[in-house]
């Protein structure tokens, strides 16, 4: 095999190994360092290496780099050194940069540079698409797979990660696996709900009042009481529960754009609720 069939066939191992913890139930254990450290090993089962360097500083004119990997691959009587940057989804900004860190590696008279990553579906198909370098003596190339990320961490620390971007870190609340993500607020909580609908984080208030709202007066608000059914799903609900519906976020979105409509919708629920309140 050359250069690129033994990296192509590593990452497909690599792939192999990721899917495979989905149904050992291990994948949210999965970090950056896990996917660099299973690539080297399935690299290293075909690939003779020369050297070995990681996260490295080099420097490019007034700017240090620290490729995550870098190797000399022997195969035919010659040795291709290749850089290696990964990521596990992450903003696609930051892909994006990685990209244009390898493309600047050529500099250093390396022979290539290879971007893998395991992300959003979006973020793969956004990534395929940047330019790359292909010429004679160096060439950058970029290596995908396309996962949910819900399949990666549990409903609940996804839902906590959430409520941290959204809300920040100081604010104060509780996780656990049955009920997700609970901010408390002075007068009310909110639910960061992963398992009141598939696919979808439901964004919903318990009000800390005996003087509930009609629900007439809520909808004025345009907003809505709900209720639980036993499966812990929503149901909307005439009577006032307490519980209001704030809203339900596709969980295929980027999550920058999860986060800022959720900053948008509690905006406006907070400015309604908290008058009356």
């Amino acid at each position: 095999m050359n250069v690129e069939e033994i990296i192509q066939n590593a990452w497909l191992k690599t792939v192999r190994t990721f899917e495979n913890s989905k149904e050992s139930g291990e994948l949210w254990l999965w970090t950056e360092a896990a996917l660099r450290l299973n690539f080297f090993r399935h690299l290293c089962e075909n690939a003779k290496l020369s050297r070995v360097i990681a996260e490295t500083p080099y420097r490019l004119g007034y700017v240090e780099y620290k490729p995550d990997l870098v190797v000399d691959i022997m195969v035919g009587g010659e040795t291709k050194t290749v850089a290696f940057e990964f990521k596990l989804f992450g903003p696609i900004e930051d892909w994006k940069e990685d990209l244009e860190k390898l493309s600047l590696y050529k500099i250093i008279g390396w022979d290539y540079g290879y971007f893998l990553a395991v992300g959003l579906p979006w973020q793969c198909d956004e990534i395929q698409k940047q330019p790359s370098v292909e010429e004679p003596y160096y060439k950058v190339k970029i290596l995908t797979h396309p996962s949910p990320r819900t399949s990666v961490i549990p409903d609940f620390k996804f839902a906590e990660y959430v409520l941290k971007n959204t809300l920040g870190r100081e604010v104060p609340y509780m996780v656990n696996e049955i009920f997700g993500a609970i901010a408390l607020r002075s007068e009310y909580a909110l639910h960061f709900d992963m398992q009141a609908k598939e696919d979808r984080l439901v964004l919903w208030a318990t009000l800390f009042t005996d003087k509930l709202p009609k629900a007439e007066k809520i909808r004025e608000f345009g907003y809505a009481y709900i209720g639980h059914d036993e499966e812990g799903g929503i149901y909307p609900s005439e009577e006032p529960t307490g519980k209001i519906l704030i809203g339900e976020y596709n969980l295929k979105f980027p999550f920058v754009e999860i986060v800022k409509k959720i900053k948008a919708d509690l905006n406006q629920f907070e400015k309604k609720i908290e008058e009356y309140l």
